[in-house]
């Protein structure tokens, strides 16, 4: 039983291979009717060709459709072989009346439905590319070959959108009857959808006359042209991807082997080097040479050094139209990087110990001010700028947002420099403290009434730094002035607590002189300025001193520190307080107020 059904089987395997191999016998045979291949005058004569291209068109169409889909289930049987050569003249015949068809229904103006019944011919028989190919020869290289020329490039000044305007204007006149024939096949018959003109057969054509014949156009030794033409090309692209049927024709656009060597054609490598090697050399010669000021510019950005508006500029110039293009943007990132590195760098480097105090006041506002300025950029370029489908976008805010922190991170090391500076040149000033005992000792010196003239000197280079107040933020300045006053103050408690000391040592030696009878005529406290010793003249003249050093601190322009005085600068009055009670206590007050 088996055996019987394995055999049945196979009869009607062998049957239907012989109805197939008819059936493929009988279609080259309607073909070559329909063709009418056994009469040779049917090539030449013009009038039986439209009869054939006008009457049996589309028959001939889906029979040769049905004689491939045939063969392919015959498995190349011996007959099939046989029949190969008649198949091949029945393809080269139907391949030459469509060219012709086609050729005058594109080239001549011919009607659209002659122009559809060949399109849909081609699709048919699956040789879209056929058409394309000949559409590109016949009707788009010879175009292209007229316009694209050394000549027209040179007679408008270079300028490449003047040739990609022809081309757009190309697209219009001479493919839209073309483009509407495809229009109405894909609607009547949507199986037969294969057809791209402009992206098989225009856009290659641009892209070999324009490779082959304005090749300078790619060339990267002056950046400033190869932008614009780079531009220009890019904007031409994104118009002719307009004239795309669909977001499927783009994306074949963008794929397409022609439009991939176009884009690797531009030696986008050799135009970073160049531009690299402006701007970081720019930023370079200035960090290298001497600290300066920056030039003020009422459309920039008010930086108070040099090296930081320099800086900012590189930094900007890597974004800007003329320079940044997107192929190159995490280069360019890179780039932007890799200068507020360098401008750290600089910073952390002994160049802040030869900064003059301005100067680091003057850094300090910049590192604040070029932080906001890169929020700014990013928002406003460079985020627009950054392609949606890119992975990690957010990498490009961070990258520059830690260069900025690390900027930054050097405001507390240029304060340190600030403080050290000022509270050295305050030090300075309060010298004279310690020459006060020699001005009353044996002087006979009146009772002091006011301040000595060293006093006003002390925080000059603190209020000499304050004035300036386009350098620092209110918060800066509180920071600084504080921190320098702290010191400042305990030194002068210091030297104030020193010199009490040794009057006071002083003055219990003489008492002990006199208990032991040696008191002598020229000892401390018998000056005739009264009652009241020399070392009370001395106390009271520290005590004037403090006071008004006080009163200079709080006169101050910093709201903070009038209300509330740190802890060396109260223990510093209340040394002087003491030391006027002690005066007072020992000659009395009446003298001391006379």
């Amino acid at each position: 039983m088996e055996g019987r059904l394995v055999h049945r089987a196979e009869l009607r395997e062998k049957k239907s291979l012989l109805n197939n191999l008819l059936s493929v016998t009988e279609s080259v045979a309607m073909l070559e009717r329909l063709l009418r291949l056994h009469e040779p005058t049917l090539t030449v004569d013009p009038s039986r060709s439209e009869e054939f291209s006008g009457l049996v068109q589309d028959r001939i169409g889906s029979e040769f459709s049905r004689l491939q889909y045939l063969m392919s289930l015959s498995n190349r049987h011996p007959v099939i072989k046989s029949l190969e050569p008649r198949i091949r003249s029945i393809e080269k015949v139907m391949e030459s009346n469509l060219e012709k068809m086609f050729v005058a229904s594109v080239i001549d103006g011919g009607d659209p439905d002659k122009l559809s019944k060949c399109l849909r011919t081609y699709a048919s028989i699956s040789k879209q590319q056929i058409a394309e190919e000949l559409f590109s020869k016949k009707v788009v290289l010879p175009y292209m070959e007229e316009v694209f020329t050394i000549q027209n490039f040179t007679a408008n000044d270079q300028d490449i959108s003047m040739l990609y305007a022809e081309v757009l204007c190309f697209i219009p006149s001479h493919c839209h009857l073309l483009l509407c024939a495809i229009n109405d096949i894909h609607h009547v018959r949507s199986s037969q959808q294969g057809y791209d003109f402009l992206v098989n057969a225009v856009f290659p054509e641009v892209v070999r006359v324009v490779e082959t014949r304005l090749s300078t156009i790619f060339a990267p030794g002056n950046p400033e042209l190869f932008y614009k033409n780079y531009k220009k090309t890019t904007d031409f692209i994104s118009q002719f991807e307009e004239f795309c049927s669909s977001k499927e024709s783009i994306q074949r656009l963008r794929s397409h082997v022609s439009y991939l060597s176009f884009i690797n054609k531009w030696s986008f490598p050799v135009y970073y080097q160049i531009r690299f090697q402006e701007i970081a050399g720019q930023l370079e010669s200035v960090l290298s040479s001497a600290c300066e000021p920056a030039v003020q510019d009422d459309g920039r950005p008010c930086f108070k050094l040099k090296s930081f508006a320099v800086t900012w500029q590189c930094v900007r110039r890597c974004w800007e139209d003329g320079v940044f293009i997107n192929p190159l943007i995490h280069r360019f990132w890179k780039l932007s990087v890799q200068l507020l590195t360098r401008l750290a760098v600089w910073l952390e480097a002994d160049e802040v110990a030869i900064l003059t105090v301005l100067e680091c006041a003057a850094a300090i506002s910049d590192c604040c001010l070029i932080n906001d300025l890169l929020n700014d950029l990013y928002r406003r370029i460079i985020e627009d700028k950054i392609p949606q489908n890119i992975t990690g976008r957010g990498l490009f805010f961070d990258g520059l947002a830690e260069s900025a922190a690390r900027l930054l991170s050097a405001i507390p090391c240029l304060k340190r420099s600030i403080v050290q500076t000022v509270t050295k040149q305050c030090y300075q000033n309060l010298e004279p403290t310690h020459t006060i005992p020699r001005l009353y000792r044996r002087t006979n010196k009146e009772v002091p009434s006011k301040p000595s003239a060293y006093v006003v000197t002390i925080l000059k280079p603190l209020q000499s730094l304050l004035s300036e107040e386009v350098l620092l933020g209110d918060d800066h300045r509180t920071d600084i002035c504080t921190e320098v006053l702290t010191i400042i103050s305990e030194r002068y408690l210091g030297i104030i607590s020193d010199v009490l000391l040794s009057v006071k040592r002083t003055e219990d030696s003489l008492k002990k002189l006199k208990q032991r009878g040696r008191r002598s005529q020229d000892a401390v406290g018998t000056a005739n300025a009264g009652d009241i010793s020399d070392d009370d003249k001395i106390r009271l003249q520290l005590s004037l001193d403090v006071e008004a050093f006080v009163a200079q601190v709080d006169l101050l322009p910093l709201q903070q520190l009038s209300v509330t005085r740190s802890i060396s600068l109260q223990q510093l009055l209340e040394v002087a307080a003491n030391a006027k009670e002690i005066a007072m206590n020992t000659a009395g007050c009446d003298i001391i107020k006379n």
